[in-house]
């Protein structure tokens, strides 16, 4: 039985294309075995149940993958990285993989379900955040960190920093520096030794 052809291709822009570690790490939590994790991903992606694309990491140029792709490779994905290999060995790297997010919750329905003590706490009444700042600002800092160590020693430089940088990358920062400045805090707890 294959699968219906699809009316429209989904644009490699749009916020639905998920980093393929992220929704790996889902999978491996639930399967509980990275090898059956590939297995159902690389099963998934061969029968053209999920779309793929990648981006690449020099000119930022989007590909989209077809099953015909996958047909003699398959795609290793870790937690922080995932990348392609055939049976000869790894494909040429400098890529990132994205993975076509409704087509994963079609066919793993319950991967992001919660239970309901792990469920998100409603976010308090003001301004609703621009993107997923939290990640944004983690981003930043690990950048600050590599680049210069002792920078993370003033919290309140690297708030005025963090503001100016969500400024200029997202056009939002939150109105009550408290807020970036507790999340900053609870970071540099795990950078800090």
């Amino acid at each position: 039985m294959g699968s219906k052809p699809r009316k429209t291709e989904p644009s490699l822009d749009d916020p639905h294309w998920l980093p393929a570690q992220e929704e790996y790490k889902l999978l491996y939590q639930r399967r509980g075995h990275s090898k059956l994790a590939s297995l159902d991903m690389n099963k998934a992606l061969a029968s053209g149940r999920v779309r793929c694309m990648r981006r690449n990491i020099e000119s930022g140029d989007p590909e989209p993958l077809t099953r015909e792709f996958w047909a003699h490779r398959e795609l290793v994905a870790h937690a922080t990285a995932s990348f392609t290999r055939t049976r000869d060995g790894p494909d040429p790297v400098g890529f990132v993989y994205f993975l076509w997010h409704p087509d994963v919750e079609k066919v793993w329905p319950a991967l992001r379900q919660t239970d309901d003590e792990t469920a998100p706490v409603r976010a308090k009444p003001g301004p609703k955040p621009k993107d997923d700042w939290h990640t944004l600002i983690a981003q930043w800092l690990i950048a600050v960190a590599v680049d210069d160590p002792k920078r993370l020693r003033n919290v309140d430089t690297l708030v005025v920093e963090a503001t100016a940088f969500l400024d200029d990358g997202i056009e939002w920062a939150p109105s009550d520096r408290k807020d970036l400045r507790k999340k900053l805090v609870e970071l540099l707890i795990l950078v800090r030794r």
